[in-house]
């Protein structure tokens, strides 16, 4: 699950997809869950785990029909699912979701993307990306970097600026 997350935060940053950013988180936060075992134990996991499956089937569904409103509300209620599981455990699924939003920024910020950029597409706080992409080398090691053409169509793009 997490090879299939950087996959596609890669192809959201080549489409500039912020609803397969969403996807990238899910798919990261989930990873990490599922390797918990006082989760998978817990007396809500399957419960939890039924209704996280129909709602990724659902948003599926729902963008096939061309109801982008309605597969976002069913990753919405993913988060919930995954946040409302911890509430009942109580570890550490918030800092997962979190610390998911601001891995997937800093590997956006790596291939090219502003840091401030990288914070509003994935709901990371820049700070926290840019302590992260700090500490670590993944800026260094990222080969995929964008143009100052590119970076600037981009910009254009995002906030829907006409050439003059």
């Amino acid at each position: 699950m997490r090879d299939l997350s950087s996959k596609l935060v890669r192809e959201a940053s080549r489409i500039h997809d912020q609803d397969l950013i969403s996807l990238t988180i899910i798919s990261y936060s989930l990873s990490k869950i599922l390797q918990k075992r006082y989760y998978r134990e817990g007396r809500r996991w399957p419960s939890f785990l039924g209704r996280v499956m129909d709602n990724l089937a659902r948003a599926s569904e729902r963008l096939q029909s061309g109801d982008i409103k309605g597969m976002r509300e069913s990753f919405r209620t993913v988060f919930n699912a995954m946040v409302e599981l911890d509430a009942e455990v109580g570890h550490h699924v918030n800092w997962v979701i979190e610390k998911a939003k601001i891995k997937k920024a800093s590997t956006l910020y790596a291939i090219g993307f502003s840091i401030g950029m990288s914070a509003t597409l994935t709901g990371a706080s820049m700070w926290e990306v840019m302590d992260y992409a700090g500490k670590t080398k993944i800026v260094d090691e990222e080969k995929v970097t964008r143009s100052v053409s590119s970076r600037l169509e981009l910009a254009r793009k995002v906030f829907r600026v006409e050439e003059r």
